[in-house]
């Protein structure tokens, strides 16, 4: 997890799992993980007693981590780093491996832990004792590419529908500041999903599949609403596939100008916004 807040959600599901928390913890709240017998990253020489860590060493990522091992202690349960590369500059990443190599060859009791979804997939010698997948494991691709290459199946999916449908005159246009502006009488479909809710002022021009054929997003995307370009007049209430069915997030994401993390972890799933189902199998 990222925070001790997630951990400590999670844990009342999940009572007899470790549970590891990455980012940063308060000293309240090492204090309620140690309570919940949650385990935290540490790039710190100060040991928190009574909590199980793993100690993060900076192999040349330059963010969170330290130089070296601190002094043994009974709560240091892993070591662990982070590759900057592992999906761009494969040389650079395995001479972070090695670095790493070096320390965890000579703390063999230490669960040791490196690859990211990118080295989990195609750097096997990052593995050592685990992988600590994310992105992958939506069955999206931290290349940014089909992920099919690499076996993936992405299982996320972001659907809306069609709420309103318009024949647009020649010379008249749909949103903001007039992006778009027919050249002939067009049918658009409004979807009432817009930035608010995570899809982006740059996605126009991207695709989404509108009662299963890809349709092109037009104009400009509003807080809450983006129009598609139809071939014809379609009912209110045809469903519209934003991610999902072959609608790629990496697609989205080439057209945005960013990578497909950002456009997944910026969807808006409150209930405030959004109905969010979970399915199993």
């Amino acid at each position: 997890m990222a925070t001790v807040p997630e951990g400590l959600a999670l844990r009342p599901g999940f009572p007899g799992v470790r549970i590891l928390v990455m980012g940063p913890a308060t000293n309240r709240e090492t204090a309620l993980a140690r309570d919940a017998r949650l385990e935290l990253a540490l790039s710190s020489t100060e040991i928190p007693e009574g909590v199980s860590v793993h100690v993060k060493l900076d192999t040349g990522m330059g963010r969170w981590g330290l130089a070296e091992l601190p002094a043994p202690s009974r709560e240091v349960v892993g070591l662990m780093s982070h590759l900057a590369t592992a999906d761009s500059d494969l040389a650079f990443a395995r001479w972070q491996i090695e670095r790493f190599r070096s320390v965890a060859s000579e703390n063999r009791e230490l669960f040791c832990h490196l690859a990211n979804s990118a080295a989990a997939l195609r750097i096997p010698e990052a593995r050592f004792d685990g992988a600590r997948c994310g992105i992958a494991l939506y069955g999206l691709s931290p290349f940014g590419e089909d992920p099919a290459r690499d076996g993936l199946e992405p299982v996320l999916h972001w659907g809306s529908h069609i709420a309103a449908v318009r024949e647009l005159p020649a010379g008249l246009g749909t949103g903001y500041g007039r992006r778009f502006v027919a050249e002939r009488p067009t049918w658009v479909g409004i979807v009432p999903v817009g930035y608010a809710d995570g899809f982006r002022r740059d996605l126009t021009g991207t695709q989404v599949r509108v009662g299963g054929e890809l349709r092109s997003v037009v104009g400009t995307v509003s807080m809450d609403a983006f129009a598609v370009e139809l071939d014809r007049e379609l009912p209110v209430g045809t469903p519209v596939t934003i991610i999902g069915h072959g609608v790629l997030a990496e697609d989205h994401a080439r057209v945005a100008g960013t990578i497909n993390y950002e456009l997944v972890t910026g969807i808006e799933s409150s209930p405030t916004r959004a109905r969010r189902t979970v399915a199993d199998g």
